[in-house]
């Protein structure tokens, strides 16, 4: 009752090719996944940038501000 040399070799060929596609397709995402971390990133550096650049324009304006109601006095 064991199964002959010729099934063998023919589930051994199907298993081996569907391992291969398997791995590609863990390949591709693992590639989707690095894309998607480095996009988060840079959206993380652009957020830090805008408010860096909106806190030195609050600042400069308040410093504006106070410096024109000084002269005023």
């Amino acid at each position: 009752m064991q199964p002959s040399t010729k099934a063998l070799s023919a589930a051994n060929q199907e298993l081996l090719s569907r391992n291969a596609q398997l791995q590609r397709q863990v390949n591709d995402l693992q590639t989707q996944v690095n894309v998607l971390v480095y996009e988060s990133k840079g959206q993380l550096f652009l957020y830090g940038a805008f408010t860096v650049l909106i806190s030195l324009l609050v600042g400069i304006f308040v410093s504006w501000l106070v410096f024109v109601r000084r002269e005023r006095w």
